[in-house]
């Protein structure tokens, strides 16, 4: 054993040297990772912190407080059927000096895609929105980019006392839009729950919110809104815009300009129509419908249709279309089916043979949504000409 340890006991002593220094190396290397990470959350909950502070005038701290998230539904956007509830992801009272001055809500919602964060500034003095900050988000980084000032402006020191409580969308990024906006509606009713704010309203029942289907009139008036409101029951029928703005009376007496909100915020809320379809022109001559409908892309398609000579349906069709299902966005796509637009023309061959439910193609699934919006549309439209009675 002696001479073993006389032969061995150096190389023992040396790999019980490098032993100790790989564990202790470990444990060294594990500690430096964690503050590391430490660090990183300190430096992001610094930025926050800062962002926060930026969104008031003389703000100087900013204290995280606890509350009981609302649970409240909406449309996901540009639909009536899907539902979702944005989440309450941090709840922040700023502070001048020690007085409250402010509350932040950062608000998860959906737009194109799910996961945007907003936060929503609201001053307590004014129960109105300071500004508001996208903390992160998944959209589609070319659309997203036409959020501009423009858009963020309209967020500041806008009052949650407005019965229409809206912003406008920008073209490109629609959706987008339209998943800050429900976040604002829920930081409202956030504020609302926390600090015994009262949520604005009009007595009105929107008895009914239709397309119109006039042709002289549907491509700037594309809804038609048929409300009763106030204690005496007054009905009007309305033309709205694209955005549910009002636009013109059908019947009735025109409606004051909060009444005009009303029925904005109420239409807008209803799902009960799709703003993503629309109209654009009615050649009676030569029996030629042109519609449009937002798919994947940027750009909407524009759809022809030709209608038979008793306007009971359709005779042919064609499209001006960039949507996209090659297999670098659409994997799904079985691309021996044909290329574009073959989603288009599949689907309106459906409806001319008189299929009753309309089929969609997968792989390419918002393009057939949006074809269905459209042929929707091209139903309706039909319906309204008696089928040429």
């Amino acid at each position: 054993m002696k001479t073993f340890f006389n032969k061995h006991g150096l190389i023992t002593a040396l790999v019980l040297i490098i032993a100790v220094i790989f564990v202790g190396g470990g444990f060294y290397s594990n500690f430096m990772t964690n503050q590391i990470a430490v660090h990183e959350e300190e430096n992001k909950g610094g930025e926050l912190n800062a962002l926060f502070l930026s969104m008031f005038t003389g703000a100087t701290n900013v204290e995280e407080f606890e509350t009981t998230a609302v649970t409240k539904s909406y449309f996901k956007p540009l639909s009536n059927s899907e539902e979702y509830t944005p989440v309450l992801t941090g709840s922040y009272k700023v502070l001048n000096g020690s007085s409250e001055v402010g509350v932040i809500y950062v608000v998860t919602t959906f737009g194109k895609n799910a996961n945007l964060t907003v936060a929503y500034g609201i001053d307590l003095a004014s129960d109105s929105l300071t500004q508001i900050k996208v903390i992160s988000n998944e959209e589609t980084p070319t659309y997203f980019a036409n959020l501009s000032t423009n858009f963020y402006i309209q967020f500041v020191n806008k009052s949650l006392d407005d019965i229409g409580f809206s912003i406008d969308s920008v073209a490109g990024a629609t959706m987008s839009s339209k998943g800050i906006e429900t976040g604002m509606f829920y930081a409202r009713e956030q504020y609302a729950a926390d600090f015994d704010f009262t949520i604005p309203s009009i007595v009105m029942t929107l008895n009914s919110l239709t397309y119109n289907l006039d042709p002289t009139t549907f491509a700037t008036k594309p809804f038609i809104a048929d409300v009763t409101y106030g204690d005496e029951n007054t009905n009007v029928v309305v033309y709205l815009d694209s955005s549910f703005t009002y636009a013109g009376i059908v019947t009735g007496t025109e409606p004051a300009s909060d009444v005009q909100s009303g029925i904005k915020s109420y239409a807008s809320a209803s799902g009960q129509v799709v703003t993503s379809a629309s109209f654009v022109s009615y050649d009676a001559g030569t029996r030629t419908l042109v519609l449009i409908s937002k798919g994947y892309n940027n750009t909407p398609i524009q759809g022809t249709y030709v209608l038979n000579a008793t306007l009971d349906g359709v005779e042919s069709y064609s499209f001006i279309t960039s949507e996209s299902y090659d297999n670098e966005y659409n994997g799904g796509y079985n691309h021996l089916l044909g290329v574009v637009p073959y989603v288009e023309n599949n689907l309106s061959e459906q409806f001319k043979n008189g299929e009753v439910e309309i089929d969609a193609i997968a792989g390419a699934t918002v393009t057939s949504n949006a074809m269905k919006n459209m042929i929707n549309l091209v139903k309706l439209f039909i319906a309204d000409q008696n089928g040429g009675e």
